[in-house]
């Protein structure tokens, strides 16, 4: 049916069968995994059901903040959505934050240094997937995170699975996890960001997104979803290369 897409298409590589593709609708197996959050909030935004389900099987969850998101509030205090982060310890007690504070849409003229220090905590975790947001998504910092990760992963030996989150901008799917039973609790670490749900109605976004994706999937047992655009370490980092 797609023999007139080459092979080496953009089209076909998303669309390639993944050796998890038989548990669709659940996480795929792991011990430890890293989100990498531009901004502090994009970690729920994006993955806060996944996170929820990979707590109860004790994975080890670590998250890089690599900025401070400073432009994200309305008053003069840049460590306010940093403070905010720290509340997710009350829900996971075990896991480990990164806060690499590098001031907020200014991602883009401090690539190598924020290369150099998410390379060494990668480095020093060595997880099975890391979580990034999509590359098309709308912020400039959310795109630069992608495509550092894309460049850090050209020296790794290891088939890393990279998964694309969702925070504002939809992304073609090829995994969709259930979070049916998760998206209540997903909600209150949302409004953990306080600053975020009063001026930008992020609970609002992307819990709305969540049941739009889970109505999709048109399965009666499916009320919520959160969708990844997951693949191998190697055509993570050719995808990347079609837009930059």
């Amino acid at each position: 049916m797609y023999n007139f897409i080459n092979n080496d298409s953009l089209i076909s590589m998303i669309r390639k069968p993944l050796s998890f593709e038989k548990n669709y609708f659940k996480p795929i197996d792991a011990q430890k995994i890293l989100i990498l959050a531009p901004h502090p909030d994009d970690e729920i935004m994006g993955c806060g059901g996944i996170m929820c389900i990979y707590n109860k099987r004790d994975v080890q969850i670590h998250i890089i903040y690599l900025t401070d998101g400073r432009y994200g509030i309305s008053q003069d205090e840049t460590d306010i959505r940093k403070k905010e982060s720290y509340k997710l310890k009350n829900i996971f007690p075990s896991l480990t934050q990164y806060f690499l504070n590098f001031e907020d849409s200014k991602l883009s003229v401090n690539i190598n240094e924020v290369s150099e220090k998410i390379k060494k905590i990668i480095n020093k975790i060595n997880p099975e997937i890391i979580f990034t947001p999509w590359i098309l998504d709308h912020h400039l910092d959310h795109i630069i995170t992608s495509v550092v990760l894309s460049n850090i992963l050209k020296d790794f030996k290891k088939n890393t699975l990279v998964s694309f989150y969702e925070i504002m901008s939809p992304l073609f799917c090829n995994h969709c996890v259930d979070i049916t039973a998760e998206l209540f609790e997903k909600a209150k670490m949302l409004n953990l960001y306080k600053s975020q749900v009063k001026k930008f109605k992020i609970d609002k976004i992307s819990i709305s997104n969540n049941l739009y994706r889970g109505s999709l999937l048109r399965r009666k047992t499916i009320k919520a979803s959160e969708c990844f655009l997951t693949l191998y370490k190697n055509d993570y980092i050719k995808l990347v290369s079609y837009f930059i």
